[in-house]
Parts: structure tokens; sequence; C-alpha cells
């Protein structure tokens, strides 16, 4: 079995000449600290056991596999691990998908498609009709790649895991398989995900060649006639002089969809017609793409979602169709990095001896995004604390830390994690870059944590007044740093 991700990387059967790549690659902990059945230290019996395992599991199944390598095509070196776990095929129904990557190849969107094409392909090959992934709670990467790939979270499992004897929450990610149990030719409720980039549509002359710079784009689409030749892609990468409509955002149908389907386009742009939302549609083999103008791409989601589909990403899933005021309507923003770091729980102190990165997320950013930036000594973070739950928010006051002998303050008067839209800020210290991360100092965020926006920290920008705060702050922050 062979699955291509994309032109670098690829899925295949595990062989007896992977041992020693599972030793080197399992030996980080923070793969350890994230699943919950690799074992750490990771030793040569580990591997052995899991080869031989899966060999025979294989061939019990008339050399059908369930777990798979995920390799780098130019060498066929395994980097990471993706299966079903414990599946027995045609018999299970569902199954639970597992899965890890050596850590050099995260955050370049490896995994999301490789989550993609396992499940695509088990849907197919093994008639499953749900595939669920379970996640710990802080594993917020993990969570991410699992959306991005059409999942759903169905439940918030508390004190469902014991890992190190600590008890840990976690999350149930399921998806469906939307073609299963319809009569023949009826269209199914679609999932559809919401592509990153903002698109153009460029023409060019019928005898020109496509510039180079098209090929570039992380999604292109080439149509040429005898009057014409058009390329949809990456706005970004368009010159200003190019003769292009911009501003396009495109939402994927999740595929493949059968040729013998009736109605796919017509169930997604007879209801955008009815809401006065133009489009224009893209075909490929396996499935469609509709494109709506970044400007309607709000109301485009939640007319869609009225008529029974699932849209997926750039924040979707929070938008409902309503009337809405400037104050009340949701405001879309996709994280642009994470953090890594050493500490995974949020302990009040001592935040300077926590080695910290920002990681950006190669999806969306190159290096050019950080040119210049190390010229600078320290930069400003703003960040999503995402571990804070509803239940925990605080809209009114309370005593910093619980400390009643500190008084009784509006949240907004501190600066505690259980505010509203738990947005954190901090100024920190940058020590050096490489490539997409940035190494800092001085970060008082937990591991996983996503990064919102990143700012130079310019002088000219610290107050221009003395500046005062109550005796209460100073004590709170006395061990904050050292």
């Amino acid at each position: 079995m062979k699955l291509q991700i994309n032109a670098s990387y690829h899925i295949s059967d595990i062989t007896l000449s992977d041992k020693a790549a599972y030793l080197e690659h399992l030996q980080e902990k923070q793969i350890y600290d994230q699943t919950l059945a690799i074992p750490f230290p990771y030793t040569a019996a580990d591997a052995d056991w899991w080869i031989n395992h899966n060999i025979e599991a294989t061939a019990k199944q008339d050399g059908r596999s369930v777990n798979w390598a995920i390799r780098r095509s130019d060498s066929d070196a395994l980097i990471g691990g993706i299966g079903f776990l414990g599946l027995t095929i045609g018999e299970d129904h569902k199954s639970e998908l597992g899965y890890w990557l050596a850590k050099p190849y995260w955050s370049k969107g490896i995994m999301t498609e490789a989550v993609k094409k396992a499940s695509e392909y088990a849907f197919k090959e093994f008639g499953l009709s749900k595939i669920t992934a379970n996640v710990f709670h802080f594993n917020i990467g993990s969570a991410r790649v699992l959306e991005k790939a059409g999942f759903q979270c169905e439940a918030h499992l508390r004190s469902h895991y014991k890992k190190d004897g600590k008890i840990f929450d976690g999350k149930l990610f399921a998806i469906l398989n939307e073609l299963n149990n319809r009569p023949p030719g009826q269209v199914p409720t679609l999932a559809l995900s919401v592509l990153p980039d903002e698109l153009a549509v460029v023409r060019f002359q019928p005898s020109q060649s496509i510039p180079d710079w098209v090929f570039s784009s992380p999604f292109y689409s080439i149509s040429k006639t005898g009057d014409e030749l058009s390329v949809v892609c990456k706005e970004i990468l368009v010159p200003e002089n190019s003769q292009c409509e911009r501003g396009w955002c495109a939402l994927k149908v999740h595929g493949p969809l059968d040729f013998g389907l009736i109605g796919v386009l017509a169930s997604l742009t007879k209801p955008l017609a009815e809401a006065e939302v133009s489009v224009f549609a893209i075909s490929t083999f396996d499935t469609d793409y509709i494109l709506v103008k970044r400007t309607n791409l709000e109301k485009a989601i939640s007319v869609l979602k009225a008529h029974g589909h699932k849209v997926h990403g750039l924040g979707a899933e929070n938008l409902e169709p309503r009337d809405s005021t400037a104050v009340d309507k949701p405001i879309l923003l996709k994280p642009i990095g994470t953090f890594r770091s050493v500490r995974d729980a949020a302990i009040d102190d001592h935040w300077d001896s926590v080695e910290t990165s920002i990681v950006l997320d190669s999806g969306q950013f190159s290096e050019e995004a950080i040119a210049q930036l190390n010229t600078f000594s320290h930069i400003e973070v703003i960040f999503h604390m995402n571990r804070v739950s509803s239940n925990e928010v605080n809209k009114g006051a309370r005593h910093p830390r619980g400390n009643t002998n500190w008084p009784k303050v509006g949240i907004f008067a501190q600066r505690a994690k259980n505010r509203p839209n738990q947005l954190g800020s901090t100024i920190c210290e940058i020590k050096r870059v490489d490539g997409l991360s940035i190494h800092v100092k001085g970060l008082d965020a937990i591991n996983g944590t996503p990064v919102l926006d990143i700012k130079p920290f310019m002088k000219e920008f610290t107050p221009r007044d003395e500046t005062r705060q109550p005796q209460w702050a100073s004590e709170l922050m006395k061990d904050y740093w050292e």
C-alpha cells in the first residue's frame, strides 16, 4: 500500500528496516508527552515488538495493513506513523486513528494531509462508517490537525486519561463517512473546508507561457480555451500590473466524490444564489471547490450551515446565521503559530527560567515574514490562553490569584488568564531566530498556546509619563520573572 501525501512525503507499509528510524525519532520526549501508547525511553525491544506485531497483523488480514509509516519520498526514510488501533477489516464499522511525527517535521502541514489520506483510504477500502481520534486537552497542535482534516470535536472527556501518575482531560474527535447509508445518487450532507489563502483569478493570452510564480502557489488551477488562459492561484503571488480579479476565498468539498452523485454543486450554489452570494466553481477528478468573495465568506458559511452542510477552518465552526451588531459580531482570528515550551502547566511564577520558542505556521508564512526581526532586541507577543474553560471566565471582579489579602478588583484591572477573550500580551527578549522559529526569554505562556500576532517592540511605545501601580500588584509580580 502506498498513499502519496504530496510530492515530498508518502504513507506506506512498515518494514523490518525501519527499526533504526523508530529508535532515532521516538527518543523525543515531547512525542511521549503528547501520546498515550508510545513508551519512553524507546528501546530496541519496543521497536522490534511494534514492527513484528504489525507484520503479523498484516499477514492475518490477507496482507492488508492498518498501521503504516510516514516517509520522505526522496529517501523512503521513516519520519512518523499513522494507523488504526485494533481494526479488524470487514468486521469493524468504526476505528480509532492514531499518529505521530518526528519533531523536525512539525508545523509543515504534513500530518494534516496524512490524516486526510489515511481517513479517505479507510472509508473506501475498509468500509468504515466512522473514524475517531483522541487527544489530550493540552495538545492543541493535534486538535488543529484533526479539525483541518475535517474531524469534529464530539466530547470533552473530563479526567479521562492517566499518564505518569497524573490525570488529564481529553477530547474526542470524529469524522463520518458521509457516502455510506444513502440511496444511490443521493447527495449527502457535505463537509467543506475553507482554504487558508486568499486567491486571485488571473487572465493570460492563450499563447502566453505560464509564469513560474503560479507553481509556487499551494493551490492553483489552470484552464485554457482557444480564447483565453485563466489561472486561479494565491493572490499575494500575483504581480500588481496583472489582469486579474482579486479577493476570492475557496471552500473545498471533502472528497472523493462519486461521479454518480447528482446535484452536488447545486446543493451548494442554489442556497448561495438565493442569498445573493456570487460564486464560481472549480471541479477536479476527486472533488469540487466553491469560490466566493472574501467579503461574502462569513455569509456563505452561515448560509451553507443553515442548509445542513458542515464547514470547517478559519473559525467557520463558530459562525451561525444571525443578525449582528458591530459589538456582538464574532471576529475570525487564525493563529499564526504556536509556542513550544518545556512548561505544560500554567504555573504563576519564575518565567525567566523557561525556554520558549514561537514556531510560525509554515502553511501561511515563509521566512520573509520575519525578515530583519532579529535587528530588534524585544518583541510584543499576543496569544490566546486557550486552556481556560468557559466556566472559568470572569466578567466581574475577583481577588488576584484568589488571595483575599489583596483587594477585589475588576477583571480589566488585572492580568488574570480567565478574562473574557482569554488574550495574553507579553514583551519578551529575542535570543535568536532560526527559520520560522523565534527563540525568546521572558514569555509567560505554556506549550501549545496559539500565537495571534507578533510586533517588534519600539521604545517610543513605552509610557511617556511616570507610571504607577498599587502595592498588591508589586507583591504579585515579586517572583513572577525571577
